[in-house]
């Protein structure tokens, strides 16, 4: 990873915690090993052994169907590339058709090379002391936490509520979301970065572990699937800006988010086996049904091998493994949101992969007052594409540190995650949304999409409009079964019908993304109900979204 934050004192060892193994380990190469086909994997026929019930259950909703790319990689092959070469597998990727093992040399290369299946062998790492250890003792002993840990709630879009958050969530109106209900409740969101040093005890991540939302967790690494909690926590200061939770002290962007960790970067050196594990994260959150990937990890140039690094006509959005993996995990149904890079001060100046890819969301970093932090990494990629898409607070932005306080930190990297969540908050409003028109509405919510910046892209995104503009968007569909609203000036009071049941929550917005009102109301029997906002409405057009235990949705309301 180059790195993608700045201004975060972070204490790295000088390498992984290598501890309780056994056997003294040699040095480690790994190689990348490409496959003809898939003989003897499962087949589409069969998608239960493709992937979780709730990756089914979101390629459904959102009508993609399964393909070739879903079926892991040839048992048969692997155990056969085992078996000569006696070596330990890294990483499998379905997706591109191929493995990482770890070799203690390359005597065994000819042989593999005389398999008619095996297609490519390329060397992509070197560790002169082993990878794969046994758990580091006490990195993951399981916390207790003493007291209940709070609930999240709607908000009363104040600097109290939000706490030391307040800046960098206000510069996206993302307290919108939250008070039109949208806290992430639902949606899955899946943070891939370096170790996440203190977050299994930082008691701004209670709520979050005693929830049960933290649904899964993987180190790939290490090929472990618990060891995440020390060395670096960069990963944890990028989890606080979506899910740390305190009120009145800190609160993220998506509170009530389910999460999945995963570890794919090595912060002690720069090796291209990290685009394979990084590749590999991905296809894992794609397995668990992850709903948006927040990626702080970019990549230019390698330690080893030699000669390594990409040039910048790589950066085309469609060239490197890792922004093809990004593409094609937008086309399995999900949201990537990755950082621009840290290279707006060095020479190489620009932005990094996979934020060059075509169809993630990229996202550089910004001051409070809205001026492009000078690291920020600049765009267009190679072939022209607007990058950064978009930009929020990455410069001081407040996160959680290992020690279970609150510092700050600056870099794409914190930027990233703000948008993430708040993302996820906008999907959910809107379920049935495919990734694209969720990014596409984001965008268009920024500040300067009709003139797009070289390093501001189309600049930082207001998600209250976002969520208006899904929500006129929506306005064309069939309505029937749900909310008709009629609003009559004389009175000042809305009249609402509709097939509901229960308690509604109404929140009215004006065209420009300001909160008029909001309330609850409860629908039962006749399925009609009164709502009469605080003041009285001047005339114009406002939006009202609703939401019930059944479901979401907006209407597009003109007041005479």
């Amino acid at each position: 990873m180059k790195k993608i934050f700045a201004a975060l004192s972070v204490a790295l060892l000088a390498g992984l915690w290598h501890a309780g193994d056994a056997k003294a380990q040699g040095p480690q190469y790994v190689y990348r090993i490409g496959f003809a086909d898939k003989a003897g994997s499962p087949p589409l026929s069969n998608p239960a052994a493709l992937l979780s019930p709730r990756a089914r259950s979101r390629r459904a909703r959102l009508g993609i169907a399964l393909d070739d790319a879903d079926r892991p990689v040839s048992k048969a092959y692997t155990d056969t590339v085992l078996q000569i070469s006696g070596g330990r597998l890294h990483t499998t990727s379905r997706w591109r058709n191929e493995l990482t093992l770890l070799l203690p040399d390359s005597s065994s290369l000819p042989a593999l090379r005389a398999k008619g299946w095996v297609v490519a062998i390329e060397d992509v790492g070197y560790f002169p002391g082993g990878l794969h250890f046994k758990t580091a003792p006490g990195s993951n002993v399981p916390t207790e936490d003493p007291a209940p840990a709070p609930t999240a709630q709607k908000s009363t879009a104040s600097a109290a509520y939000y706490g030391s958050a307040w800046t960098q969530n206000h510069l996206l109106n993302g307290e919108a979301l939250h008070d039109a209900g949208f806290t992430g409740n639902g949606m899955l969101i899946a943070v891939i970065d370096e170790q996440f040093q203190g977050a299994n005890t930082h008691p701004g991540f209670a709520a979050l572990r005693t929830s049960g939302r933290l649904t899964d967790t993987y180190n790939f690494i290490l090929r472990d699937p618990a060891n995440l909690y020390y060395t670096s926590y960069h990963g944890t200061s990028v989890l606080s800006n979506i899910a740390g939770f305190q009120p009145n002290t800190y609160v993220g962007a998506a509170p009530n988010a389910g999460i999945a960790l995963y570890v794919s970067e090595n912060p002690t050196s720069e090796q291209r086996v990290e685009l394979d594990q990084l590749i590999s994260a991905m296809e894992r959150a794609d397995s668990v049904g992850a709903d948006v990937l927040s990626v702080s990890l970019g990549y230019n140039t390698f330690d080893y091998p030699a000669g390594s690094d990409f040039s910048f006509a790589d950066l085309d959005g469609r060239t490197t493994s890792v922004a093809q993996a990004a593409n094609l995990a937008t086309a399995k149904g999900m949201l990537v949101v990755v950082a621009a890079g840290n290279e707006g001060s060095s020479s190489w100046k620009k932005i990094l992969t996979p934020g060059d890819a075509d169809s993630v969301l990229t996202v550089g970093a910004v001051a409070a007052n809205g001026v492009p932090a000078i690291i920020s990494g600049y765009g267009p990629n190679a072939a022209g594409r607007v990058k950064p898409d978009v930009c929020a607070m990455g410069q001081g932005a407040s996160v959680y540190n290992a020690a279970g306080g609150i510092t700050t930190g600056s870099g794409t990297s914190f930027a990233t995650p703000q948008i993430a969540g708040f993302a996820a908050c906008l999907w959910q409003a809107f379920p049935g949304k495919k990734p694209g028109e969720i990014r596409d509405a984001i965008i268009r919510s920024a500040h300067r999409y009709t003139s797009p910046d070289v390093q501001l892209g189309y600049g930082i995104p207001n998600f209250a409009q976002a969520l208006q503009t899904l929500g006129v968007q929506d306005e064309t569909a069939d309505n029937s079964g749900k909310l008709s609203a009629f609003y009559d000036a004389a009175d000042g009071r809305f009249r609402l019908e509709g097939n509901l049941s229960g308690i509604v929550t109404l929140a009215l917005y004006d065209l420009s993304g300001r909160k008029i009102s909001g309330n609850q109301v409860h629908f039962s029997g006749n399925r009609v109900a009164e709502w009469t906002p605080e003041t009285p409405l001047p005339a114009g057009v406002y939006i009202l979204h609703y939401q019930w235990p059944g479901g979401a949705g907006a209407l597009k309301l003109p007041v005479l």
